[in-house]
């Protein structure tokens, strides 16, 4: 096959996944999930018996990919079928919402162990209930797109990072990769008023953070975060599961839950 032939397969499953039509051997062009079913399948059930799998664990996973190729329903679609009906159940529901019912969903469906062809749309009445503080986890809310700085970097380093970012918290790792510190935008600014002229010497983050700081797991409850927050006078708590850094979940996150609430409050009156 010609390497254009393959760019071009490439190409249209990004863009179409199981709808894409495939250039195959001998020009022979073939819909995705029949050159799928028929040719690559079996190939790689093959492929993997010469290659000493497991019979019993080759079966389990390719019977997944031939169930979820069999009915169409990938991640991708899952998403975008979800997002559709909630979109014609209520069409005064937020893109914002039908986001976080998705996530939330995905959430819940992962927990199943079932594979996603499996998965029941998301719907709204996720987003009812997760406004209900005792009812959600602080996976619902937290925000894993971390920014992250090793205990030795600079305090001139985390100021650009806030600033740059516009974030009010920084974590702070070991050499391990380790949570050890966390440093809020009030510490830096408590540095600067009163230690600027110490820059020129190179000050470290650990000079600064919060040492040990109070975390939570990613499968406690919203509320109990809530007070714990309120409990130690915090703006933020790291996220850990295992022992690793997962996300942090902020004042600002709150803010958010509340604008939700108030938003049906207003909209019931």
């Amino acid at each position: 096959m010609d390497f254009d032939d393959a760019k071009a397969n490439f190409v249209a499953s990004a863009r179409l996944g199981l709808d894409s039509q495939l250039r195959w051997f001998g020009d022979e062009r073939r819909p995705a999930q029949e050159l799928i079913l028929d040719e690559l399948l079996p190939i790689a059930h093959d492929g993997l018996a010469k290659a000493g799998i497991d019979s019993a664990d080759a079966d389990k996973y390719l019977e997944v990919l031939e169930a979820r190729v069999s009915s169409g329903k990938t991640g991708s679609s899952w998403v975008i079928s979800s997002l559709a009906s909630m979109r014609r159940a209520d069409k005064q529901a937020s893109r914002v919402d039908r986001l976080n019912a998705v996530v939330s969903a995905m959430l819940e469906n992962q927990l199943t162990g079932k594979p996603g062809h499996e998965w029941p749309l998301a719907t709204l009445d996720r987003i009812i209930a997760m406004r209900n503080m005792d009812s959600t986890r602080v996976e619902h809310f937290m925000t894993t797109d971390l920014f992250t700085v090793n205990e030795e970097e600079l305090v001139e380093l985390v100021a650009h990072l806030m600033d740059w970012r516009r974030i009010r918290h920084v974590l702070v790792e070991d050499t391990e990769h380790r949570l050890v510190g966390l440093v809020t935008h009030r510490r830096v600014l408590r540095f600067l008023a009163g230690r600027a002229e110490d820059l020129e010497k190179g000050i470290a983050v650990k000079e600064i953070m919060i040492k040990n700081p109070v975390t939570v797991t990613s499968d406690s409850m919203t509320a109990d975060a809530i007070r714990l927050m309120k409990e130690k006078q915090i703006s933020a708590l790291p996220v850990l599961q295992d022992g690793l850094l997962v996300g942090i979940i902020t004042e600002r996150d709150f803010f958010a839950i509340a604008g939700g609430l108030l938003d049906d409050s207003m909209a019931k009156k």
